[in-house]
């Protein structure tokens, strides 16, 4: 279980890390720990579970700046592929997740502004989607990580949101497909992200939301 491997590593440098960041990588290893346990026995669960892992690596909590998801794992991902020097990432997207990622690419629902046209009876999705489209396939061509992952997390944030805010029934076979391999897909990723924060620790990966307080 990758889980217990990086749980294990984490004691060993917890003592060299930031408190700050050092909490913000065990609990994003508990969310993976629950994201493994469930991965076979129920997709559902095991892709939220996957995606709140996911959420206590990138999120800044800021009282100065006002956040959205989508900026701070924009930000996010833009210091992960920089650290990420044997392109760990990349090889992921594009030698074993490919396919997956081109049916992402092409699957209108979800993709955030195709919603936003069904509740205004409007089309401004599609020019909108197009562009996307082809700035997500360039960025797969040319070997743009960075912005290729950003897009990829974007439209998996939208599965996210189907599922956490009731928009989906339970092990629906509607979204079987997506959330399936959006699960697998974050639980490889999820380990080379957390391997990659435990090693740059001289990068500023911001405030944790909820910090630990001692009483």
């Amino acid at each position: 279980m990758e889980a217990e491997s990086l749980h294990d590593t984490l004691r060993e440098v917890r003592d060299k890390l930031d408190q700050n960041h050092a909490v913000r990588l065990h609990r994003a290893i508990s969310w993976l720990r629950c994201a493994e346990r469930y991965c076979d026995a129920d997709e559902d669960i095991a892709l939220i579970a996957a995606w709140i892992a996911f959420n206590a690596c990138y999120a800044i909590d800021d009282q100065h700046v006002s956040h959205d998801a989508r900026t701070d794992f924009n930000e996010f991902t833009r210091k992960l592929c920089e650290a990420d020097a044997e392109n760990r990432i990349g090889n992921l997207l594009w030698l074993k997740y490919s396919q997956f990622v081109r049916l992402l690419i092409d699957n209108q629902f979800v993709f955030a502004p195709f919603w936003s046209s069904v509740r205004t009876g409007d089309s401004d999705w599609e020019q909108k989607f197009q562009k996307n489209r082809q700035r997500a396939l360039h960025a797969l061509a040319s070997n743009e990580i960075s912005i290729l992952l950003s897009i990829i997390l974007d439209r998996l944030y939208v599965l996210r949101n189907q599922l956490l805010h009731g928009g989906a029934t339970y092990q629906s076979y509607l979204n079987r497909d997506q959330v399936r391999d959006g699960k697998n897909l974050l639980l490889e990723l999820l380990p080379v992200v957390i391997e990659l924060m435990m090693k740059h620790k001289e990068i500023d990966w911001g405030n944790i939301h909820y910090p630990v307080i001692e009483d």
